[in-house]
């Protein structure tokens, strides 16, 4: 499949034994903040393995030249989340068949998404601007479902 996570696992139990240790997703809008959502599996204080989820917001401002200046980042949401909850996302990724580079869109306003997954050493990001191309629509998919898993551990409307 290419994006690290081996076709058909979507088994949380064996995640656990290879250590997926990575999903991220961008949400970067043209005139404000962009938003990072993280999922990952580590361990906690007990030295027990976990999924977290993190979400951060920039603050931006448009200054009148229209580049956009970071003045800092907000951490939103930093806390652990049942493996319930992730199932549905990591079995989802787990059955993707993506097109290396199809066709695509390209624009200066709207909203570019970044979805990068990691396992072990290996490791695929996907972009793209406001739709997902052809071929790409299991990542539009994966990306409403980290962002309602975000907004389901407090993220809000900043998602």
């Amino acid at each position: 499949m290419g994006d690290g996570i081996e076709k058909g696992s979507g088994n949380i139990e064996d995640m656990k034994m290879t250590k997926i240790c990575l999903v991220t997703l961008i949400k970067d809008p043209s005139f404000y903040g962009k938003t990072t959502i993280t999922l990952s599996l580590g361990m906690d204080s007990q030295e027990n393995q976990e999924f977290r989820i993190k979400v951060k917001q920039d603050a931006l401002a448009v200054v009148t030249t229209g580049k956009k200046v970071t003045e800092g980042e907000q951490m939103l949401i930093n806390q652990e989340v049942s493996t319930k909850d992730v199932q549905g996302l990591i079995s989802h990724l787990s059955e993707l068949n993506i097109p290396a580079v199809p066709n695509g869109l390209c624009g200066f306003d709207g909203v570019t998404y970044t979805l990068k997954i990691e396992q072990v050493l290996n490791s695929a990001t996907y972009t793209w601007w406001v739709d997902p191309p052809e071929g790409w629509e299991g990542l539009e998919k994966a990306r409403c479902m980290m962002m309602g898993l975000a907004k389901g551990y407090g993220a809000g409307v900043l998602c």
